[in-house]
């Protein structure tokens, strides 16, 4: 991709974060605060991370979520234990119908409970082991992300 492509691509990205409530996605403020985030686009690359350009500016591609998130908000604990890209790769997973780690009976459980408007788990792995949860409601108005042992 050529430079003036990217930037262009940047600036695209941009406005669209900035119509869902994020900063820009530069430097310090590429730090997110997850609580307050509404949750439609995702910005991940085709293999579910968070892609960096050269210069260590994040290149992004959109995704479209399969359900309505509502606002996402995460614990304090999840907050302090998870790292906010992992969390936001996890929550991109979440909202296309991959639900992590969960078993074949609870992947089948969401997979019906998509379709008719049950509360969702998905589950996930950090870099470094430790475990963390989304959970959408029933009636998609809140997503949260939670340790296991907050529940």
């Amino acid at each position: 991709m050529r430079e003036d492509e990217y930037k262009d691509l940047e600036d695209q990205v941009n406005k669209c974060f900035e119509d869902i409530g994020g900063a820009k996605l530069k430097g310090s403020s590429r730090d997110k605060d997850m609580s307050q985030i509404p949750a439609s686009p995702f910005f991940i690359d085709r293999e579910g991370k968070i892609p960096f350009t050269k210069g260590g500016d994040p290149l992004v591609v959109s995704i479209v979520p399969k359900f309505g998130l509502g606002i996402v908000v995460g614990t304090t604990l999840f907050k302090s234990s998870v790292d906010p890209d992992e969390a936001l790769v996890a929550l991109s997973r979440h909202a296309i119908g991959d639900w992590g780690d969960v078993c074949v009976e609870d992947r089948r459980v969401n997979n019906e409970a998509m379709r008719g408007g049950q509360r969702l788990l998905s589950t996930y792995r950090t870099s470094k082991g430790k475990e963390f949860w989304y959970i959408t409601e029933h009636d998609r108005s809140i997503t949260t992300g939670l340790l296991p042992e907050e529940y």
